[in-house]
């Protein structure tokens, strides 16, 4: 998993497939997904895995219109297609993962 920077985020989320947790460390869903997102990160490793804390990186979370914890984004080359709101289990993010890259053959 990669912490990303409001100077690292657009860089980062340049690449076929990009899932995106924004989080804050007060947040106890948030921790619950962090389990989650790190089991994925090393079976998807054709996926790039970020991580945003909304709490010091401000603008990132305005800029996304994040409102609630954790908000999850899916990110193509660069264009946000898909976004989640709570927590989620592995089953349905990787789902909802999966069917991005059949869709797009990522």
């Amino acid at each position: 998993m990669i912490y990303a920077t409001e100077d690292t985020f657009d860089d980062l989320i340049q690449h076929p497939l990009v899932v995106v947790d924004f989080f804050a460390e007060w947040c106890g869903p948030c921790h619950m997904l962090v389990p989650t997102l790190n089991r994925l990160a090393k079976s998807m490793t054709d996926v790039r895995f970020i991580q945003v804390d909304t709490e010091i990186f401000t603008m990132l979370s305005e800029n996304y219109d994040v409102k609630s914890l954790p908000t999850v984004c899916l990110f193509q080359n660069g264009i946000e297609v898909d976004r989640i709101l709570g927590y989620v289990s592995d089953y349905e993010l990787s789902s909802r993962i999966n069917a991005l890259k059949e869709k797009n053959h990522v």
